[in-house]
């Protein structure tokens, strides 16, 4: 991990000030990746099921929340570039639990059980 942190930053470039954005960047960017793989896992299972009516009612609101979320970090917290990672890490983190939640807590409302129990 110190590895990337000391040498990514001048791995793409020479400038000394995109350097220390990216250096400040890297954990919050590191997180927005992690869960984006995981929320798109989630998401192809309810893709799969063709759940679409509970994607679409789920997306607005948190597409929403990410912004809301935008605004607050660079108005209120001053965060700069960090604060595109953080709403994007939030709205990934959003939806895995919500998808998670519609697989696995309430399934019974799941078209994936039905999926299932077809096979």
């Amino acid at each position: 991990m110190m590895i990337a942190t000391i040498g990514a930053p001048t791995l793409f470039t020479s400038s000394a000030e995109v350097a220390i954005i990216m250096r400040q960047c890297a954990p919050g960017m590191s997180l927005a990746l992690l869960l984006h793989t995981a929320s798109m896992g989630s998401e192809g299972c309810l893709l799969a099921s063709r759940d679409m009516r509970f994607m679409t009612l789920c997306y607005v609101p948190n597409a929403a929340a990410a912004y809301y979320t935008l605004t607050l970090c660079i108005g209120q917290f001053g965060m700069g570039a960090s604060a595109l990672w953080a709403a994007l890490a939030q709205f990934h983190l959003c939806r895995l639990i919500i998808n998670s939640g519609r697989m696995f807590l309430f399934p019974e409302h799941s078209p994936l059980r039905k999926v299932f129990a077809e096979q």
